[in-house]
């Protein structure tokens, strides 16, 4: 648990990166009134709920492949414990910026 939690920090600039983004994208979507571009952001909002979901069941080691390692800090490849914490951190910074958007805008 305290590696996950140092790559996370370590790697949480990044992440945030994707949240602005994310969050401008939505913002210009919702402020502009465009209801074609919506749908594709709830359909972001959806798959990134899906691939959260899979990234806690791979990170907790329920989904693993044949070909996984079970330590997470070797020097060559990666574990399934540390392929699950990406998706949770992109997936998660997907809907923070959606959701940060959409608050905003029924606030206004």
């Amino acid at each position: 648990m305290n590696l996950f939690l140092m790559t996370v920090l370590a790697s949480a600039p990044l992440w945030m990166l994707l949240v602005i983004v994310v969050f401008l994208l939505a913002r210009w979507s919702f402020s502009r009134h465009r209801k074609l571009l919506r749908f594709p952001l709830g359909l972001l909002g959806c798959v990134a709920v899906v691939g959260m979901i899979y990234g806690l069941l791979r990170y907790n080691g329920v989904i693993v492949f044949a070909d996984d390692t079970y330590v997470s800090y070797h020097w060559f490849g990666s574990s399934y414990g540390d392929e699950g914490y990406k998706y949770i951190c992109i997936s998660s910074s997907v809907l923070l910026g959606i959701g940060i958007a959409f608050l905003n805008h029924r606030r206004i």
